[in-house]
């Protein structure tokens, strides 16, 4: 197996030297780069990105929950090819909602809990 790294955003600079990721906080941080980056807002890679910002101001309703869950699902399925969804949890608080990401690492089958 070859040994796969990245780069945490923001960028940490130790000893001169940009820190490397581990595996599985460069998925994190992969995914969450690309649930927050606004789809269509990409030059050279236009559908990147999710519609996750539509659902700001909606009711926090069995619908809209049912359409994060399939955007999640839509972004993680295309973007990040090294996990498996296991389950994306959304719950209530307030007037806003919680949303932890529960997924299986492929390479290594660790488990992997992600809140967004």
């Amino acid at each position: 197996m070859t040994k796969q790294f990245g780069i945490d955003f923001p960028v940490t600079i130790i000893d001169g030297a940009i820190k490397e990721s581990s595996l599985n906080s460069s998925i994190e941080s992969d995914i969450k780069i690309a649930l927050y980056w606004p789809i269509y807002n990409r030059v050279f890679l236009n559908n990147f990105g999710s519609s996750l910002e539509q659902f700001i101001g909606k009711p926090n309703d069995n619908l809209t929950k049912v359409e994060i869950r399939r955007e999640i699902n839509r972004v993680i399925s295309t973007y990040e090819p090294k996990v498996s969804i296991i389950s994306i949890s959304i719950t209530d608080e307030e007037d806003s909602l919680n949303i932890t990401l529960q997924l299986k690492v492929n390479d290594t089958q660790e488990i992997l809990l992600i809140t967004i």
